[in-house]
């Protein structure tokens, strides 16, 4: 990425960030974000502060994909600052995407052991994971609980219908069956809520 000569001005850059950083502040999200856009324009180098900027801005707005962008520019351009990771873990955060955010989070506080606030973002990105593999669990168990349902239901119905008496080993091998099938739908389904 190259700017060219005339359009650079490091002056300019400053005042536009400062500017956006106003805006933000002030809530103004959408004007903060063409702020900073206008301050990367304006920058002579690749400012990783103006791209955490512009992803913190993306995340308030729920931009969580653009967000994740920036963040990820920051972090290339500087992988030591722990701001960077700190705004990818917000906006993974807001995807749902807790596992990934935890890592993030971890970086971030890794890079900065002296940051109670990180400190304390991993341990609630922890306790979030746990609670969606819990959650995870619970489609499986779920799915598999109305699928054993069913299968009876059918089973039993169908016996009676030809005026029989349901057969024991027949509804246990249906119920096992669809138990599977409901575990692999319940699976599907909690992998599914992450997008």
């Amino acid at each position: 990425w190259a700017q060219p000569r005339d359009l650079m001005n490091p002056e300019k850059a400053a005042e536009t960030k400062a500017e956006g950083n106003a805006r933000l502040a002030e809530g103004d999200c959408v004007l903060a974000l063409k702020l900073y856009t206008e301050a990367i324009g304006f920058s002579a180098r690749r400012d990783h502060a103006l791209f955490s900027n512009r992803a913190f801005a993306f995340t308030k707005l729920g931009q969580y994909a653009r967000a994740i962008a920036d963040a990820d520019e920051a972090i290339q351009l500087s992988p030591r600052w722990p701001k960077g990771h700190f705004r990818k873990a917000e906006a993974l955060k807001g995807c749902g995407l807790h596992q990934e955010a935890f890592d993030s989070y971890r970086v971030a506080s890794a890079l900065d052991l002296s940051d109670a606030h990180l400190q304390k973002c991993c341990v609630e990105a922890q306790a979030a994971v746990q609670n969606a593999t819990r959650q995870g669990h619970m489609f499986i168990v779920s799915g598999a609980l109305i699928a054993v349902a069913l299968a009876v239901v059918l089973v039993v119905s169908e016996a009676y219908a030809k005026g029989e008496t349901p057969a024991l080993g027949s509804t246990l091998a249906a119920g096992g069956a669809l138990a599977l099938l409901g575990a692999s739908g319940g699976a599907a389904g909690r992998e599914l809520r992450r997008y």
